[in-house]
């Protein structure tokens, strides 16, 4: 198995990121954050866990406090190329 391709945007113009549904805070708007973390805040909000070996982490500063205590964040050890669908691979 070789490693999955990675890259940053370090020096990439801003983007935007927009989320909605419950448990967002309203009107809030993040200064800063990561592309790394775009992944795991939306495998939480899709229900399913976020792998530990991730490198970033869930957006919580958008989440409602309440909102987190009710719905627990569920990690794993990390999802394997055949979870996710990966291409070349048999089901």
């Amino acid at each position: 198995e070789g490693s999955i391709p990675s890259g940053g945007w370090g020096r990439g113009p801003d983007g935007v990121l927009l989320l909605r549904g419950e448990g967002v805070r309203a009107g809030r708007r993040l200064e800063e954050a990561d592309l790394l973390e775009v992944v795991p805040t939306a495998l939480y909000g899709l229900g399913m866990p976020i792998g530990r070996d991730m490198r970033g982490d869930l957006l919580r500063r958008v989440l409602e406090p309440d909102y987190l205590e009710a719905h627990p964040v569920h990690y794993i050890p990390a999802y394997a190329r055949s979870d996710l669908g990966a291409p070349g691979r048999d089901s």
